[in-house]
């Protein structure tokens, strides 16, 4: 097969040839030229407008080559996230693997033809003729399924452009007259035509080509004789300016997310994924924060904005979306990688390009993320313009003020006395770390624990778990104030920091080591975001800590009345920090119950509505999120609905409630089912 590059000395030889007509060199050398003058304009048009992103930064700080070649091979070459699909991984692995077999067969060709390399002759001829038939057969395959995808089934999510329209016909076309060219030459070499057999292989072994062979044989019985070399030469010129369009259209279209996509899966985050970036406040050169204008996108977000391949994949995962919010991360994404390359820097973003409710309306719930095959994180670059439209713009709805002064005047969003931090825990004997007591494990409550009456009940199950389990373990009591992630998830960054300094300062004059905590978001800070602030720490999830002790027979989870239970994911536990199979190993642990799972589960699973500090937040676009999940776990007809996170148990609580289901159907935590079997009852 020719393949997607026409070869320099063949393209000489052809086109200077008559074919249709005398073809002067300089008109020739000025198409060649025109067209690769074409689409550097292009790839410079885009390079320039990311100047001020790239000047605010290296894309990938100390990412070591290690990680980076394991993300090239598995991302990119192996497509491992875009194969999560069944027909648009298969579509798309055709395509991919057919471009790179092809460009990697026009290389052989042009290392034959036009370098003292001589290799391509007998068996591996016509081994790599096979291969590259075989390859060239499943791109076109990919192509038609791409188009019928596109044009006859028409997903909601993927939206028509011009250049779609043309994109996958071009592509069609470039490998279909790849085939009528290999086709041409095959039939003339059969008719003895001077120059049309290469390899030294005998004409008749061209049957390894079995596209071009076949072909071959209808165009003998369509065409004779030197005619057939005319022919040939004919589709190869139509063929050049083909593949001259194609590249051209790498520098106009979407297809050059081939390139981005795979610069932005390769150069992996270091950072955790949980873990949002960290902003020095104290720079005396920060004029401001967050993304301001365009001049403030980073070097990092401008190159997943380039990568963005307009699937909408992260569209069908959004819970905000879903539920009929203003946000549509795709849309997001678009909307500012379109603004980045066509208008000025100076151009605002929070409210010129971005919408402030199509801000407000996301849930941190990395759906999207999970969702991206090219590894955009739209939810860093949402936070952004929050931090701006926060600390910079002070605009922001009327509950997140609220929230903000009970965090920084109360220590919780709740702004409730933070000295009433330790009532939960009267009568159970648990060790005040202010006394002088030494532990192994601190015990972080959180504020729902500490403060929420449901949420008390889950913090007295673990307590009393841990005892039984005979876990040396403590807890800070007044001495422990919020985390700061509904803060920092809001874009009040400073708010975060504050709290989170002093929390970092009373963990480290403890010497403590060894953290568990019932809830997700608290995990995800201290695990992730408090080693940006010297707080280092050894973090479990409740859940973690019960299975082990579970395992090693220290809890004896014994049973309970037979029942069906379902189990819904925490965003922060689940899709931030992978965590998806102790909690239901605590759940099977116990006797009678036979877990369930929702459609939508593990890392599919459906956001609560809280994440993102929306649990502060009125919902008054749409359908609420916690209903549209409570609905889900109703329609399992489980009558226990569990959970390992407290503003999930909240969240899903009402939703069943406001469904009228409440006196049918209980949410609780995986402590609270354990502690029930195993101590007989709280």
């Amino acid at each position: 097969m020719q393949g997607f590059a026409p070869l320099l000395s063949e393209g000489l030889e052809y086109v200077t040839r008559p074919v249709l007509w005398n073809v002067p060199l300089p008109l020739v050398v000025l198409v060649y030229v025109g067209g690769i003058g074409t689409f550097a304009w292009g790839a410079w048009r885009v390079w320039e407008r990311t100047r001020p992103a790239r000047a605010r930064g290296r894309i990938a700080p100390e990412v070591g080559w290690g990680r980076r070649a394991r993300a090239f091979l598995a991302d990119v070459l192996l497509q491992r996230r875009v194969a999560r699909e069944a027909y648009a991984g298969t579509m798309h692995l055709f395509i991919w693997s057919g471009f790179v077999v092809l460009f990697l067969g026009t290389v052989l060709v042009f290392l034959e033809k036009d370098t003292p390399l001589h290799f391509w002759y007998g068996n591996f001829y016509l081994a790599s003729k096979f291969v590259l038939n075989l390859f060239g057969l499943l791109f076109l395959v990919g192509v038609v399924m791409a188009m019928l995808r596109r044009y006859i089934f028409r997903p909601a999510r993927l939206h028509q452009t011009l250049s779609d329209g043309l994109v996958l016909p071009l592509l069609f076309l470039v490998g279909f007259t790849g085939f009528l060219v290999e086709g041409a030459r095959i039939a003339a070499a059969l008719e003895g035509v001077p120059g049309a057999s290469v390899g030294g292989v005998t004409p008749t072994f061209e049957r390894w080509a079995f596209v071009g062979w076949w072909l071959a044989g209808w165009f003998r019985g369509l065409v004779g004789g030197e005619s057939l070399g005319l022919l040939h030469r004919s589709l190869w010129t139509a063929h050049l300016v083909l593949v001259l369009t194609l590249f051209v259209a790498f520098g106009y279209t979407k297809l050059y997310h081939a390139g981005t996509a795979g610069a932005n899966l390769t150069l992996a985050r270091r950072r955790a994924r949980g873990a949002l970036p960290y902003v020095d406040l104290e720079r005396e050169d920060l004029e401001t924060v967050g993304t301001a204008t365009l001049a403030h996108v980073s070097a990092r977000a401008a190159l997943d904005l380039l990568a963005c391949t307009e699937c909408g994949r992260c569209q069908d995962r959004c819970p905000a979306w879903i539920t009929g919010k203003p946000l549509s991360p795709k849309w997001f994404v678009l909307d500012l990688r379109d603004a980045l390359v066509t208008r000025p820097p100076d151009t605002p973003v929070p409210g010129r390009v971005i919408e402030d409710e199509v801000t407000w309306s996301c849930t941190t719930c990395m759906a999207c993320v999970e969702a991206c095959p090219v590894g955009i994180d739209h939810v860093e670059q949402i936070v952004e313009v929050r931090r701006n439209l926060v600390l910079m713009e002070s605009r922001f709805p009327s509950e997140a003020a609220a929230t903000f002064r009970n965090m920084e005047n109360s220590g919780n969003p709740w702004g409730l006395g933070n000295h009433t931090r330790a009532e939960w825990a009267e009568g159970l004997g648990v060790a005040l770390l202010s006394s002088g007591a030494e532990v192994e494990w601190v015990y972080w409550v959180g504020c729902a624990g500490s403060f929420d009456d449901r949420n008390k009940k889950v913090a007295r199950a673990l307590a009393r778990l841990l005892q039984q389990a005979g876990v040396s373990f403590g807890i800070l009591g007044p001495e422990e104030l919020c985390t700061g992630d509904p803060a920092r998830r809001l874009g009040n960054e400073f708010l975060f920091q504050t709290l989170a300094k002093q929390n970092v300062e009373t963990l480290n004059r403890y010497g403590v080591k060894k953290i568990v905590t019932a809830c997700p978001h608290c995990y995800n800070t201290l695990k992730n975001e408090y080693p940006q602030l010297g707080g280092v720490y050894e973090v479990w999830h409740h859940s973690q800590l019960l299975a082990d002790l579970v395992k090693a027979g220290k809890i004896k989870p014994g049973s309970l009345d037979s029942a069906t239970l379902t189990y819904h994911d925490s965003c922060y536990l689940g899709r931030y920090n992978q965590v998806f199979a102790s909690p239901r190993e605590v759940l099977r642990s116990v006797g009678g119950l036979k877990l369930v799972e929702m459609p939508r589960s593990g890392r599919e699973g459906l956001c609560c509505g809280a994440g993102g500090g929306r649990m502060w937040l009125e919902e008054r676009i749409g359908k609420r999120v916690n209903l549209e999940r409570a609905e889900e776990a109703i329609a399992t007809g489980a009558p226990l609905v569990a959970t390992a996170c407290p503003f999930c148990a909240t969240m899903l609580a009402d939703g069943v409630a406001a469904r009228g289901e409440d006196e049918r159907v209980r949410v609780v935590d995986v402590a609270v089912v354990l502690a029930e079997a195993a101590l007989g009852g709280l």
